[in-house]
């Protein structure tokens, strides 16, 4: 009895603990990081502090804030990004402008803690980018969609098909040769390329002029396979595991295209040639919902604080509207209602707590910081999953 107790304790501590705990041969891990604007990410520093008020994973905002806060800079991940025009250990600022951030955060400190040797994470990452023309892997051939002449040349024509996946193997290659330049923590260490993680999806849904959207759906998770096999042919790895961020805009109430695109990218885990060394992640869930609750507030003081004023701002305005055309003072009074209603104390509290959370666009997870961390989160813990190489 007692040894059955005792292999039962073991089996279940085996299974707790990450593919990669305990890895430590002395290498420095390396995982590209590709993608387009969201995986530069635009989740601004201000809206950092929200994650912290998130019921299941508020505790992650400890791993990146200090008690007195000050933002934590690990001494064993670093980030090469922009070719390496930024560089430095891991910490926020590393988004697509140095006040932002972007899933390389917590990704970072997930593989951080995963490892007892130093991680090294290569951002490769471009706005406006898609898979199926700008990402084009060599091994999926020369682009067959009838795309038009016109659109055709404003992209750049042949030569600019793959030229992202290019720059990718090209920055991914200038940041090894140049290692102990860049970080010189990390001079004379051997390294291993150990990932691959992919946060792409938005400009698929708007292809040039005479490419089908129908047929890029169904060439996504190909196209993905393809460009895996080539990036371990490029590198000469036998196997390169990697993770698929699902596009989570709009979160569970997506439609139409997003929702076509979401099922091309979770048919990539199905690809036979990636069987074992894939995975899809989903991040819809990771939307926030407070973001629903305040834009409902919003137009509430909207109705609220335009009906007050709708009479004190036309008497103000009166003698502006002389000579003007009806549409002209339609205008008129409509701006100054917008700023009398935006100078109310009602309106810049909710702006202030609006502020607080989020600071970009909807394409752009309406730049929260919180949502950002927990997309790399979730994709830092499906990458332990899949083990080394």
């Amino acid at each position: 009895m007692a040894k059955w107790w005792k292999a039962l304790v073991l089996a279940v501590l085996l299974s707790a603990c990450p593919a990669w705990a305990g890895d430590g041969n002395g290498k420095v891990k390396v995982f590209i990081l590709a993608g387009q604007s969201n995986m530069e990410g635009f989740g601004h520093i201000r809206t950092l502090a929200h994650l912290g008020d998130d019921p299941q994973y508020g505790g992650l905002l400890k791993k990146i804030r200090n008690d007195d806060g000050s933002w934590v800079v690990r001494d064993d991940v670093f980030v090469y990004f922009r070719g390496g025009k930024t560089t430095g250990p891991l910490s926020v600022g590393f988004g697509a402008y140095p006040e932002f951030v972007g899933p390389e955060l917590m990704f970072g400190v997930v593989m951080g803690d995963a490892f007892t040797d130093p991680v090294l994470l290569i951002k490769t990452a471009w706005g406006g980018k898609d898979l199926h023309f700008d990402f084009r892997p060599p091994g999926a051939g020369k682009l067959p969609y009838p795309i038009d002449p016109e659109a055709f040349a404003r992209r750049g024509g042949e030569k600019a098909v793959g030229d992202c996946y290019r720059k990718m193997v090209a920055e991914t290659r200038d940041c090894l040769d140049n290692m102990g330049r860049y970080f010189p923590k990390l001079s004379g260490k051997p390294y291993e390329i150990v990932g691959f993680v992919w946060f792409q999806g938005w400009n698929e849904m708007f292809a040039s002029k005479g490419i089908p959207f129908d047929q890029i759906m169904v060439d996504y998770p190909v196209l993905y396979a393809t460009m895996i096999l080539d990036l371990e042919k490029e590198f000469g790895l036998n196997r390169l595991p990697s993770v698929v961020g699902e596009l989570g805009i709009d979160g569970e109430k997506a439609q139409g295209k997003i929702l076509e695109l979401r099922k091309a990218q979770a048919a990539i885990a199905d690809r036979p040639e990636l069987k074992g060394k894939v995975r899809f992640v989903r991040t819809a869930q990771y939307w926030d919902p407070k973001l629903e609750e305040l834009q409902a507030k919003e137009r509430a003081i909207q109705q609220q604080q335009r009906g007050r004023l709708k009479d004190q701002v036309a008497a103000a305005i009166k003698d502006k509207l002389v000579g003007k055309t009806p549409r002209e003072q339609i205008d008129l009074q409509n701006k100054a209602l917008d700023e009398a209603v935006r100078s109310t104390p009602e309106y810049k509290a909710w702006q202030a707590e609006w502020d607080a959370l989020f600071s970009h666009w909807p394409c752009h997870y309406y730049g929260s910081g919180r949502t950002y961390c927990l997309i790399g989160y979730g994709l830092g813990e499906a990458m332990k999953e899949l083990g080394p190489p």
